[in-house]
């Protein structure tokens, strides 16, 4: 097996956290939902 497809995996890993927290934290203000929606 090569490293690339664990280096993919981790990536991946990494960006679903970051999508997780970004989905579950309350866009308060117009400023979040604005950084909210140029994110997703």
């Amino acid at each position: 097996m090569s490293g690339g497809s664990s280096d993919s995996d981790k990536a991946s890993r990494e960006e679903e956290r970051a999508l997780l927290a970004i989905c579950g934290y309350p866009a308060v203000g117009e400023a979040d939902r604005l950084a909210k929606a140029r994110y997703l």
